[in-house]
């Protein structure tokens, strides 16, 4: 686990010079992922008239508190990042055009997020004999995680240079986090529920069943 963290930071450098170098158009967006939510910046590398690659980086949002999780989704949006190179993750997109008109277009689309970053998760734990629910909040060290989902991109070209883009998608997050976490009010160490067939750390969650499916929203601007 440590090579892959060693690793993971010079891939952000290495991925935004050979995107500058070699791309068509640049894009700007917004998403909700299965972990949490960012902001998008990618670019459009060269391909077929029909199909559009990109691939560039994610700034994640701490955004845990809007959530109130009580159906035993392990790992639904409690994405936190602790420190400020956590907030950086890689994504690509692959997008195939299945028709276009004036304009307007719709594209099957593929979507994938590698990221490496905290938890922080609000849990609601049973009391006894009140029975009552007490609310508490755990804090889970950084774990890699890659989220891959396909649906549909809708988009509309304002101009020659510039495109609106939306999309939407479901699929699977794999996770390799520790099952143990730290209280942050009392500090004891708790062990977060696993379904049965969730063995050792890596642990498996389905974008749009267990919980929001993936959602984004883009500008894209042509390079000339």
């Amino acid at each position: 686990m440590g090579l892959i963290k060693i690793l993971f930071r010079p891939t952000f450098a290495l991925l935004l010079l050979s995107g500058v170098a070699n791309a068509q158009s640049i894009e700007l967006g917004a998403g909700i992922n299965h972990l949490s939510n960012g902001f998008h910046l990618t670019y459009q590398l060269p391909t077929q008239s029909r199909w559009a690659v990109g691939a560039g980086l994610r700034v994640m949002v701490n955004t845990y508190s809007l959530n109130e999780n009580r159906q035993n989704h392990v790992y639904y949006q409690n994405g936190y990042a602790s420190k400020l190179w956590e907030h950086f993750g890689l994504v690509g997109k692959f997008r195939y055009r299945i028709f276009h008109y004036r304009g307007l277009g719709l594209q099957a689309s593929g979507n994938v997020l590698l990221t490496w970053h905290s938890l922080k998760a609000k849990n609601y734990l049973l009391t006894l004999p009140s029975g009552t629910y007490e609310h508490d909040i755990f804090y889970t060290k950084p774990g890699l995680a890659l989220e891959a989902t396909i649906g549909l991109n809708l988009y509309y070209d304002i101009s020659s240079k510039i495109r609106i883009n939306a999309a939407s998608g479901l699929g699977v997050v794999l996770l390799n986090y520790s099952r143990y976490s730290e209280s942050l009010v009392t500090g004891r160490i708790h062990e977060s529920f696993r379904m049965a067939k969730y063995q050792g750390r890596l642990d498996i969650e389905y974008v749009g069943l267990d919980g929001l499916p993936m959602m984004y929203v883009g500008v894209a601007y042509k390079l000339p």
